[in-house]
């Protein structure tokens, strides 16, 4: 299989995930049931709800002292959810460094600017190492799966010994409690031991990693007669679990689909995929810059630019949207209420609709 298809695969194939676990987001099992049967065909309709854009964009260096405050509890799946791809971009072998230790790293690094918790982590590493060692076409059996779930385990453990580059973050190990939460989760015998929508885990990590190897292994212990239309299969079948299922079949939509390639996702799905060209696309001119063959200038497309392409805000656009925006603060933080200054301060008779806001 070429690299090209199954990078473009990986996108894909986590993209499906979202757009289809978004049916029964935070809905209990019992309850996604009752509304889509036991045994469901979902389809894209448009329109649907908008997908998780995750961004970096205003996040302070305060992450690590909020995890602190919490007593180190707390493990969430939003790192999860974001890294699986980076396995797709940096699995070549660099300086030296073996490409899956290499997308290792780069999974941890970018992790903990927003989930420094040793579970999040290692998470990110086992996930990101599956899909870069997929990539390299060094997943076919069980026993591959297992040498790279314990590969990025080490990783985490090890990193303060062996850090990769000076300055990087250096992440706390796993206790022993949480090394056998890890290996319960990772090695589910089935989807209902995951317990996917326990309302007090919806979003605990180990959850959403269980859910996306869960999927692997299912793929990876299934004769090749029977794989056509397993990634549905699969997919539903977390679907149908409820809790955070968009992200839970995010992550194992990212890993069927580097294994599967494009060419083995279902074709409805993919063909009402919102903006699904779009990305198939920009995963052809990541694959360029890789050396996958294909001509790409990134200094001619518009949508790798600081502003998308979408051109500088003119004066008059910057002032209507800071007062926008300075409108909803005020109605926000005053509750609907006038803050003084407003129109509606003082006045005998309700509220307008701009009361609640200095600038308007």
């Amino acid at each position: 299989m070429s690299a090209q298809k199954r990078m473009t695969g990986t996108a894909l194939g986590g993209a499906l995930g979202d757009a289809i676990g978004l049916f029964t987001e935070f809905l209990s099992r019992s309850y996604a049931i009752e509304l889509y049967g036991p045994t469901p065909s979902f389809s894209l309709q448009s329109p649907l709800p908008e997908p998780h854009s995750p961004s970096l964009v205003g996040i302070k260096p305060d992450r690590h002292r909020y995890w602190e405050g919490t007593n180190r509890y707390v493990a969430a799946n939003g790192a999860l959810m974001r890294t699986a791809i980076i396995g797709a971009l940096l699995f070549q072998d660099s300086d030296g460094t073996n490409g899956v230790d290499r997308a290792m790293n780069g999974a941890l690094q970018l992790a903990a600017t927003t989930h420094p918790d040793p579970r999040c982590l290692v998470s990110c590493t086992i996930v990101t190492g599956l899909v870069a060692a997929i990539m390299r076409n060094e997943i076919h059996s069980l026993q591959d799966f297992d040498r790279i779930v314990q590969q990025g385990t080490d990783f985490v453990q090890n990193y303060k010994d062996h850090p990769l580059k000076p300055g990087a973050y250096a992440p706390e190990r796993l206790s022993e409690d949480q090394l056998n939460d890890l290996r319960k989760h990772i090695y589910a015998g089935s989807l209902d031991e995951l317990e996917l929508d326990s309302r007090q885990h919806i979003g605990y990590t180990f959850k959403c990693l269980g859910a996306g190897t869960w999927a692997l292994r299912k793929v990876l212990n299934t004769p090749e007669s029977n794989k056509s239309g397993i990634f549905e299969r699969c997919i539903t079948e977390i679907t149908m679990q409820g809790g955070d299922a968009d992200t839970n079949a995010t992550v194992a939509g990212s890993l069927l689909g580097a294994y599967l390639t494009d060419t083995g996702l279902p074709d409805d799905w993919v063909r009402h995929l919102r903006h699904g060209p779009w990305l198939a696309e920009k995963m052809q001119c990541a694959g360029s810059l890789l050396g996958f063959g294909g001509d790409y200038d990134p200094s001619s497309d518009p949508d790798v630019l600081i502003d998308g392409g979408k051109g500088a805000f003119t004066p008059e656009e910057l002032n209507r949207r800071y007062d926008e925006l300075m409108c909803e603060v005020g109605k926000r933080v005053n509750d609907g209420l006038p803050l003084p200054g407003s129109h509606g301060s003082g006045s005998k008779g309700g509220k307008s609709e701009k009361d609640g806001c200095i600038m308007c």
